[in-house]
Order: C-alpha cells, then sequence, then structure tokens
C-alpha cells in the first residue's frame, strides 16, 4: 500500500483557526510525487507570479522572505524540469540573497529553506550544465565581486547535491546506488 512507504504518520500541532474538516487528514514525513493535475496547473500559472517572487526573496523583511521561500521550494517541487525556464533568474535572485546583506543576520530557518530550494532545484539540472553557471565564479578575470563568487560556489554546491541525489537513487548498477557502494 501507497501508505507503508512514507513513514508513520506525524502529529501536527492543533491551532484554533484550523479547518476542522482536514483535524483527521494524516500527515506524512516523506509525501508521494504532486498529482498530474496539479503539476500542470502550476506549470501553467508560474509565470503569472514568478518574477514578483523573484524580487520577494531578497526581501530585508524575514517574513516575507520566508514565505517567499516557501513558495519558491513549492513551485520547484510542483512544476519540476519546467522551471528551468527561470533558471537565469533563480540563480541571479539566490547570488543576490547569498551574497549580501540578505544572508546575513537571517535566521536559520530561512536559510534552510533556500538551502532546499537549491538542492531541489540541482535535481533537475544536468551536473555539466551547473558547471557551465558556476564556472564565472572561478575564473580570475569574472564579472562578479568577491561576495557573489562566494555565494555562487555555495550555490553550485548545493544544486550539485541535489543532482547528486538523484543519480544516487539510481538502480543502474553503473552509476547508481551500487556503484556508490562499490567506492566505499
Amino acid at each position: 500500500m501507497l501508505f507503508r512507504s512514507l513513514g508513520e504518520p506525524i502529529d501536527i500541532p492543533s491551532r484554533s483557526y484550523a479547518w476542522p474538516l482536514l483535524k483527521n487528514v494524516p500527515v506524512y514525513p516523506t509525501l508521494p510525487r504532486p498529482r498530474l493535475g496539479s503539476r500542470h496547473y502550476v506549470r501553467k500559472h508560474t509565470r503569472r507570479y514568478i518574477k514578483a517572487l523573484f524580487n520577494d526573496v531578497v526581501d530585508f523583511r524575514d517574513c516575507t522572505a520566508l514565505n517567499a521561500g516557501k513558495l519558491l521550494m513549492v513551485t520547484i517541487a510542483y512544476a519540476e524540469e519546467a522551471i528551468m525556464e527561470w533558471i537565469k533568474d533563480v540563480d541571479d535572485a539566490m547570488v543576490r540573497f547569498y551574497s549580501g546583506k540578505a544572508a546575513m543576520g537571517r535566521s536559520s530557518e530561512l536559510i534552510e529553506i533556500y538551502d532546499k530550494c537549491l538542492v531541489l532545484l540541482g535535481a533537475y539540472l544536468d551536473p555539466i550544465a551547473l558547471w557551465q553557471q558556476a564556472k564565472p565564479a572561478f575564473t580570475p578575470e569574472s564579472f562578479l565581486n568577491m561576495p557573489q563568487r562566494v555565494a555562487m560556489v555555495e550555490i553550485f554546491t548545493k544544486q550539485i547535491q541535489g543532482a547528486m541525489l538523484v543519480i544516487a537513487s539510481l538502480d543502474d548498477p553503473k552509476i547508481g546506488r551500487a556503484s556508490c557502494r562499490e567506492r566505499v
């Protein structure tokens, strides 16, 4: 059964404003892939809000940036590879977030959300394409200043982590889990 693979249900805190109809709905730590109809709906309507979302990523208020990060994470999860249409804009927003005052003094919850967004994004990117995007951070004649270079390296490592999680999950003995175990 599907629910066995999702783990044990977890308890969610009760709130006075929670919908009573959802009180008995079980919540699991591992969620299945979103349904096809919802993925297509998000893909179709993402272009309506994605540009405004990038502005909220670097907002100076933690609550706005946190909500933007959560929406970005859900958008990446539902849009899947369709998010690649905006990969340059996503990377630019992330560089602005990690390079300047945006990342300094922020809550650990906020940094964790954006780290998860980058890992999710890396799952849909080819490692060679990731390198092409991060290469300017490693060249001496780069147009990036030092904080932007450091941010690009951090972004690159998180995205590579997502790409490697996908590769490690494959059952192909040449490149998947079996290959990783042989090296250890």
